[in-house]
C-alpha cells in the first residue's frame, strides 16, 4: 500500500504526479480528485492543486490553503508587502501596469496596459471583480523556489534572451537553471518561506523577482508546478516519503544566512 497519495485536480497536471508515483516504486500513488474519493485515505495526502475535502492520517496543504493559492487576487492581498503593490480598483492604477484575472496559469491572460483605455478593455476580459493589477517591475533576476514543510527543496533561476520581456517563464520563451546550494539567494529564500506561511501552504513553488534596487518580491505561489528534470522527480520521491514519519524543526526567526539553514533535512 502506498504511503503517500498525491491528490491532483486536473489531468493536464496529473502526468507529473504519475511520474513521481512511478519513480517511487509503489511508495507513492497519484489520484485524480475527479474520481469518486474514499472518505479517508490512509497515510499522507499531498494536495497538488486539489481543493477536494478528504480525511487522511496526515495532510500537506489543506483544501482551504490550496483554494486561496488558486485565487491569485486574494492570495496577493493576503501576502501583502511580500508582493509588488496590488491594485483591485481602477482609480488606483498606475501606468504601465500588468492586469491579470484572479485565476490563471503560465502566461495566459497576461495584459500589459499603458493607458486607461487599455486597462478597461483588459479588465472587461478578466471580469470587473475578478482582476488584479500591479506595476511593471524593472526586474534583473527571477527565481522559482520550491518549499516543503517550511524548508527549501531547490531554487531555479530563470532567464530570457530579451530581459525587457515581462514574463520569463518557459511558456513565454524563457529558460531556467537549477542553482547549486551555495548559490541560493538567501533573501529570496526567506521571502518564499514567508509567503508560504502567509498562505498556509506546506508544499508550494514560489515565483520571486528581484528589482534593480535588489528588492525581492513574490509574484505568486502555486501547488502544481511544472516539472521537467528527472533529478527533481527523484528528489520529490525522497522528501515526500521522508515526510510520512518526520517533521523538520520549525524555522522560527529566519535569521540564518546560509543555504544549510533552510534546506529540507531530507536532502542533507
Amino acid at each position: 500500500m502506498a504511503e503517500v497519495t498525491l491528490l491532483y485536480h486536473a489531468k493536464t497536471i496529473g502526468y507529473i504526479c504519475e511520474r513521481i508515483a512511478r519513480e517511487s516504486k509503489g511508495k507513492i500513488e497519484a489520484l485524480c480528485d475527479r474520481q469518486v474519493l474514499p472518505k479517508k485515505i490512509k497515510g499522507t495526502v499531498i494536495r497538488w492543486d486539489s481543493r477536494e475535502s478528504v480525511e487522511a492520517d496526515q495532510t500537506l496543504n489543506t483544501a482551504e490553503a490550496v483554494l486561496l493559492s488558486r485565487n491569485k487576487r486574494e492570495s496577493r492581498i493576503r501576502m501583502g508587502k511580500l508582493c509588488p503593490p496590488t491594485w483591485t480598483h481602477f482609480d488606483d492604477l498606475e501606468y504601465p501596469c500588468l492586469i491579470r484575472p484572479r485565476r490563471h496559469y503560465a502566461a495566459h491572460k497576461f495584459f500589459v496596459c499603458h493607458t486607461g483605455k487599455e486597462a478597461k478593455r483588459s479588465i472587461a476580459m478578466c471580469g470587473l471583480r475578478r482582476y488584479y493589477a500591479s506595476p511593471i517591475i524593472d526586474k534583473k533576476l527571477e527565481y522559482r523556489v520550491f518549499g516543503l514543510q517550511d524548508h527549501i527543496l531547490k531554487v531555479v533561476r530563470r532567464f530570457h534572451d530579451d530581459p525587457k520581456q515581462v514574463a520569463w517563464n518557459i511558456a513565454n520563451g524563457g529558460r531556467s537553471v537549477r542553482l547549486k546550494h551555495d548559490s541560493w539567494p538567501i533573501e529570496v529564500v526567506k521571502r518564499a518561506l514567508l509567503a508560504g506561511r502567509a498562505l498556509g501552504l506546506d508544499w508550494f513553488a514560489a515565483d520571486v523577482i528581484v528589482d534593480n534596487q535588489d528588492r525581492p518580491f513574490v509574484l505568486e505561489l502555486n501547488t502544481a508546478p511544472g516539472l521537467q528534470r528527472e533529478a527533481t522527480i527523484e528528489n520529490l520521491v525522497e522528501v515526500f516519503t521522508w515526510a510520512v514519519e518526520h517533521k523538520p524543526p520549525p524555522l522560527n526567526d529566519l535569521k540564518g544566512d546560509s543555504w544549510d539553514d533552510y534546506i529540507h533535512p531530507a536532502l542533507l
